[in-house]
């Protein structure tokens, strides 16, 4: 019978099992704890320049901004849309953060930050907000695992196209 179980699964239970019992036992410190974390002093600031500097460091060290002397518009246009796009991250991660901070002093210390919604409205916010946190901490930790380490991905090399490769003849412009 043992052998049938699933042991990596068990202990995922059993983990999550007493994380749940220690959110019980130790909620009122932890409470305590997010709102020392929410109430830090430029917290946006940090997490947005940790964000925006492996954002860039990741694109720079993965070759992401490829630009050469004989350049047409198009061919300049995708670097400059890659340079412009690093933002994204950082600026997701700091409203996410803000909107946790938000729903969380307006739930647990009574702070009204969003005087017009009602329980389903902040609910909804709360859903969202957890989502994009979820996304921005998974492509933040992404791209510093890909930064840091040797050999966790591949470095794009730009190559041409062998001549005896290309089947179509460029499309005209009618």
């Amino acid at each position: 019978m043992f052998k049938q179980l699933d042991w990596k699964y068990v202990g995922l239970a059993a983990l999550l099992f007493a994380g749940a019992i220690n959110s019980y036992v130790f909620r009122s410190q932890i409470l305590i704890g997010l709102k020392n974390f929410f109430e830090t002093e430029n917290l946006n600031y940090f997490a947005g320049g940790i964000a925006t500097i492996f954002m860039l460091t990741h694109k720079i060290k993965m070759r992401k901004f490829k630009f050469s002397a004989s350049m047409s518009f198009n061919e300049f246009r995708i670097p400059v849309e890659d340079i412009l796009s690093f933002i994204g991250n950082p600026i997701t991660l700091v409203c996410s953060i803000s909107l946790a901070k938000g729903l969380f002093l307006q739930t647990a210390d009574s702070v009204q930050y969003f005087p017009f919604f009602q329980s389903l409205e902040l609910t909804f916010i709360g859903l969202v907000t957890a989502y994009l946190i979820f996304i921005s901490v998974m492509e933040l930790l992404n791209n510093i695992k890909e930064t840091i380490l040797n050999g966790t991905s591949k470095t794009e090399q730009p190559t041409a196209i062998p001549e005896k490769e290309i089947t179509k003849e460029a499309p005209k412009p009618e």
